[in-house]
């Protein structure tokens, strides 16, 4: 962990970074012998460097956040969830389509319905959290549209419970669905109150 961690390890590894041409791959390094390349990466990780094509239900939600020396914050929320919309072209504009379209609605008086100049309301919600007007933390989520209610109860946690990071991330969770859901067909499942199973169930009867 202490040579994967270092900058010189880290230094070794940015030699592989072309600031002009995008890379198809990036072969592990070994932080362990100092190298930017493991010599021998198929013996190790053989669909590293021979990547196979998978099927279409591996998208999803992510949530990468750092941290650097100086302070500086990085939270980001990246989502592909529909795998059919990415990459797609919009002619010859080179506009890419993007999956959060179907968020929107076809109901013209609907607040998020589809029109031009428009963005659609989205369920990804990234946060930097300042304290004393100075960056504190940050917090986000994979989930869809139980992002907002994840994110808020970590923070509650946090907050008003005073709880430190990593109880508050563990702590159980609840979420709503009593509401149309925000991809199409926009689906509501009224009084729909999923708990995570590690709360007791004298807690849900009451």
């Amino acid at each position: 962990m202490e040579g994967l961690l270092s900058r010189e390890y880290a230094a070794l590894r940015r030699t592989l970074i072309d600031p002009d041409k995008a890379k198809a791959k990036y072969p592990p390094g070994d932080p362990r012998k100092m190298l930017a390349v493991l010599k021998d990466t198929k013996q190790f990780l053989p669909a590293a460097l021979e990547p196979e094509p998978v099927g279409g239900d591996g998208d999803g939600t992510t949530y990468p956040a750092t941290v650097g020396s100086e302070g500086n914050m990085v939270s980001c929320t990246p989502s592909s969830f529909a795998g059919l919309t990415q990459g797609m072209v919009l002619g010859d504009t080179g506009i890419l389509l993007n999956c959060r379209g179907c968020y929107f609605w076809l109901d013209e008086n609907n607040p998020n319905s589809i029109a031009p100049r428009k963005r659609p309301r989205t369920t990804p919600c990234t946060f930097i959290i300042t304290r004393d007007g100075e960056p504190f933390m940050t917090l986000g989520t994979p989930g869809g549209d139980s992002q907002p209610q994840s994110n808020l109860q970590v923070f509650n946690n946090l907050v008003d419970f005073d709880m430190n990071i990593q109880d508050a991330v563990e702590a159980p969770r609840f979420c709503g669905y009593s509401f149309p859901s925000s991809p199409w067909p926009h689906v509501e499942i009224p009084n729909q109150l999923e708990i995570e199973g590690r709360i007791p169930d004298s807690t849900i009867d009451h």
